[in-house]
């Protein structure tokens, strides 16, 4: 996708096992980090988000991350790091 480009349509399952799709954040920027393994990268991102969620939130924006771990490794990274935005 090139910057500014609208994101497709998705559905995909969150570290809790629910499912989150892209038309729920209707109205709102989105954020989206992505990792293929929650790796240093993610981790450093992935705080300075979750450091941030309030600030992100008062611009009416929602912080998703994404990896291609399964949910159950991903809630394990979510629970260690305190990151309270779905990681899909």
């Amino acid at each position: 996708l090139a910057e500014g480009s609208k994101a497709p349509g998705f559905t995909l399952s969150d570290q809790d096992g629910n499912d989150v799709s892209l038309s729920d954040f209707k109205g709102k920027k989105v954020v989206h980090g992505f990792s293929q393994k929650p790796a240093l990268g993610m981790t450093v991102e992935g705080k300075g988000f979750r450091d941030e969620l309030k600030q992100f939130e008062m611009k009416n924006a929602a912080v998703v991350g994404m990896s291609a771990d399964s949910s159950q490794k991903q809630k394990k990274f979510c629970d260690k790091q305190n990151f309270e935005y779905p990681m899909l």
